[in-house]
C-alpha cells in the first residue's frame, strides 16, 4: 500500500525515565528518602512558580532509580494544581462543602469538615502525613499486607473527620507493619507536629466562641502560629 504524501511522514519517539509507584518501595530508607524528595519538590513549586498541588495521595508519589540505584522521589498528578497568586488570600480557590480537592483518606481535617474555605499549604503537608501513616500501616516490603484504615475509603467526609480526629487523640489506631516498625517513632513525630498545631488552633476557637470574646490572641492560619512549615516538616524527616 502506498500513500500519496508518504515523504511527509515523520516518526517521533518519546524517551522518558521509567517511574514506579511508591508502593513498590522495599526498604524503609528508600521510602523516607522519597517522602523527603517529594516534599522538597512541593516546596520548590510553591516558593518558585507559586504552584500548589492540592491533591496529595498515594497515587501522587512515584520514584525512579538514580545511577547509584537510589530511589528518587517524583511528585505527579497535578490535575488539581493551581497558581496561588490568583487569590489575594493565598488560597487560589474558595472551597465549600461541594468543592474540596483531594482523595478523602489523605485530605486534611479542615477540608473534610468544611472548617476552612481556603486551601493552605499546610493542608498538603498534612496530606503527606496521612500518606505516610497509610503506607507504613499497610505495606510490607512493597506488598500490601494489611487492610488498615480501609474504612477511610468508604465512609463519608463527616465521619472520616471524626475518625481522623480520634486517630490524633490516641495511639491505638496506628500499628506499623513489621517492615516499618523501626520508623514508627518517625511517623509519631509527624503526628505530634499536627496534634500540637491543631490543638493550639482549637484552643483559640473555643476561647473566641465561648470565652466571652475577650481573647486578644491570634493565630496565623497559614502555618498555625509557625507550627506547621516546610522547614519544620523536613527537619523531622531528615533527622529521622
Amino acid at each position: 500500500m502506498r500513500f500519496e504524501n508518504d515523504d511527509n511522514r515523520v516518526l517521533r519517539v518519546i524517551v522518558m525515565d521509567s517511574y514506579f509507584p511508591a508502593t513498590q518501595l522495599h526498604t524503609t530508607s528508600n521510602f523516607t528518602q522519597v517522602i523527603i524528595d517529594v516534599v522538597k519538590c512541593h516546596r520548590a513549586l510553591h516558593d518558585g512558580p507559586k504552584i500548589l498541588h492540592r491533591d496529595i495521595s498515594m497515587n501522587s508519589l512515584m520514584f525512579r532509580r538514580g545511577k547509584d540505584k537510589r530511589a528518587i522521589g517524583i511528585l505527579i498528578d497535578f490535575d488539581l494544581a493551581v497558581f496561588v497568586e490568583i487569590d489575594p488570600q493565598y488560597g487560589s480557590l474558595h472551597l465549600n462543602r461541594r468543592f474540596r480537592t483531594g482523595a478523602p483518606p489523605f485530605m486534611a481535617l479542615d477540608l473534610l469538615d468544611g472548617t476552612d474555605k481556603i486551601h493552605w499549604v499546610r493542608y498538603d503537608l498534612e496530606s503527606f502525613l496521612w500518606v505516610t501513616v497509610w503506607y507504613t500501616a499497610r505495606y510490607h516490603e512493597g506488598i500490601e499486607a494489611t487492610m488498615a484504615f480501609q474504612l477511610w475509603r468508604k465512609t463519608n467526609m463527616t465521619q472520616l473527620a471524626v475518625e481522623k480526629n480520634y486517630f490524633l487523640m490516641t495511639t491505638e489506631m496506628y500499628e506499623p507493619t513489621e517492615h516499618f516498625g523501626k520508623v514508627a517513632h518517625w511517623v509519631g513525630s509527624l503526628v505530634y507536629l499536627f496534634v500540637e498545631a491543631l490543638h493550639a488552633r482549637n484552643v483559640l476557637r473555643w476561647k473566641a466562641k465561648y470565652g466571652g470574646g475577650q481573647t486578644s490572641e491570634t493565630l496565623d492560619m497559614e502555618t498555625l502560629g509557625g507550627r506547621v512549615t516546610y522547614q519544620i516538616f523536613l527537619r523531622i524527616l531528615e533527622e529521622e
